[in-house]
């Protein structure tokens, strides 16, 4: 069962999500010198459960709109 959510919302495809956050906090601690944890935190799993969503979404519209059945997943 948790094997088909990870499928569903393509957690191969979160990578680009978490290198775009460490990126960000990056800049912040090279400007600031500091990273506030629980920020960061609060940060990439808002990013992460956003990205899912979508992904999420996506499917879902495609399912709706019967395009799963006209083309081959990718």
């Amino acid at each position: 069962m948790l094997s088909v959510w990870f499928r569903v919302i393509r957690v191969r495809f979160l990578l680009a999500s978490v290198i775009a956050v460490s990126v960000g906090l990056s800049l912040n601690w090279w400007i600031n010198h500091t990273i506030n944890p629980f920020d960061a935190l609060l940060t990439f799993a808002g990013v992460m459960a956003l990205h899912a969503s979508v992904d999420l979404l996506n499917d879902f519209w495609d399912f709706k709109r019967g395009i799963d059945a006209k083309t081959t997943r990718t």
